[in-house]
């Protein structure tokens, strides 16, 4: 059974948890040492990794005509650079390129997910719709 939902619904959906997703980042990277608790299943750069990972493809998931998959993954790395940076002033905590690295291939990797999805979804129809003749 398909559950249809409108795609306006969706976009909102999407907005929504884009919002969300990049509001926890800056709050959980600029929050101090002796708050932060880790999960103890994943190294600190699997974590970096996963966050910005799912951010990555809310956030290229959201439905635009203006917006491309290269303007959401730069804005989310100047966002993970500016974040990064910003932990230098936090105390208890510190800037590293490695963790900003693994934020950057999360990002990417969850923007061309969801573009890669869409690229053959659309190859897909079209080639049903050239076999369907």
């Amino acid at each position: 059974m398909r559950i249809k939902i409108r795609q306006n619904t969706l976009g909102w959906i999407l907005r929504i948890s884009s919002a969300l997703c990049v509001s926890a980042l800056s709050v959980l990277s600029w929050m101090p040492g002796q708050y932060m608790a880790r999960t103890g299943i994943l190294t600190g750069h699997q974590e970096h990794f996963l966050t910005y990972l799912f951010t990555g493809a809310f956030v290229a998931a959201i439905p635009s005509k203006s917006t491309t998959p290269m303007h959401a993954a730069s804005a989310l790395v100047a966002y993970a650079a500016v974040l990064e940076l910003g932990q230098h002033f936090v105390p208890g905590r510190s800037s590293a390129f490695d963790d900003f690295f693994s934020s950057v291939l999360g990002a990417i990797a969850g923007v061309a997910a969801v573009w890669l999805v869409r690229a053959l979804s659309v190859s897909g129809r079209a080639v049903a719709s050239v076999i369907a003749r």
